[in-house]
């Protein structure tokens, strides 16, 4: 009875011991899972504070601009969806393992072959062995996102720098469209002076050939034009004066003539009207075209 307890209690051990080991890998990989969380959100929280935080915040308004912060999430979940696919990748292989490991071990019970101590130490030191390869695939998993968040962060530097350049660009273009527009509009300005210069200077030419070829009046001619001259304005502004009387009295003349005018138009009105009145009776036996005649025969 002692001998059955005592098996009975061996195996319940190796069953625990089972337990336990697979509960202290489950344990060992979520541990794991937490620290690399820990690490990406540090890593993360550092290059927001870098990205946007600090680079993301406009001049202008002193505002972080939207479009940055969409930007560092967009490229935020395309490097987890890298990192995932690659997690991915590693679950099959071991999935894969796990399989060929039962493979073989069906393979040995068909064949009626015993597993020995030997046979679990040797799968607890391949299962080390993965260990230690799956932790230094994490370290290199990490070392290589650390050199991928260093280089994405130079690389947002870069295109920073290289917006700031083709908006120097732009600006140098269009400074020199203007220079241009300018130097073509002094060339039109600088041809309009050139001419202006040759007729200034033809002009000049021929001032200058006027003053060689001029010879002065002497004194006695000049006295005697400054007489007709005198004379001939005296006249002028005695026919300009006679021709402003004239005008004057033909204005007056025109004046008094249309109020004659209109002054004998009402007498004849009148006589007519006299006529009409003393003749009431007679005005029956004619039509009205008799005394249309008799109006433009008077």
């Amino acid at each position: 009875m002692a001998r059955k307890e005592v098996e009975e209690m061996k195996k319940k051990l190796e069953q625990f011991l089972i337990f336990v080991r697979k509960r202290k890998t489950i344990m060992r990989a979520e541990i794991e899972e937490i620290e690399i969380r820990i690490s990406e959100v540090h890593e993360s929280r550092e290059a927001f504070e870098s990205e946007v935080v600090t680079e993301g915040v406009d001049p202008i308004t002193g505002k972080i601009v939207a479009e940055r912060v969409m930007r560092f999430i967009e490229e935020w979940l395309r490097s987890a969806n890298t990192i995932l696919q690659r997690l991915r990748l590693k679950s099959a292989t071991t999935r894969m393992h796990i399989r060929k490991a039962r493979q073989q071990l069906a393979q040995r019970k068909e064949l009626g072959e015993l597993l020995h101590a030997v046979d679990f130490e040797k799968l607890i030191i391949e299962n080390q062995d993965y260990a230690k390869l799956l932790e230094e695939k994490n370290l290199y998993v990490i070392d290589m996102k650390r050199i991928a968040g260093y280089y994405h962060l130079k690389l947002t530097q870069h295109k920073q720098k290289l917006e700031d350049l083709l908006r120097k660009l732009n600006e140098v273009k269009k400074e020199i469209i203007s220079k241009q527009n300018q130097i073509e509009e002094l060339k039109v300005e600088h041809r309009t002076i050139e001419v202006k210069v040759k007729r200034l200077n033809s002009q000049l030419n021929d001032l200058l050939t006027f003053m060689e070829s001029h010879t002065a009046p002497g004194i006695l001619e000049f006295v005697a034009t400054q007489e007709e001259y005198a004379a001939l304005d005296r006249t002028y502004r005695l026919l300009q004066r006679r021709r402003n009387i004239q005008r004057i009295v033909y204005e007056e003349y025109k004046k008094q003539t249309q109020i004659k005018k209109k002054s004998r138009i009402n007498d004849e009105v009148k006589s007519k009207e006299k006529i009409a009145h003393r003749t009431p009776d007679s005005s029956l036996k004619y039509s009205p075209a008799f005394f249309h005649q008799l109006a433009r025969g008077s």
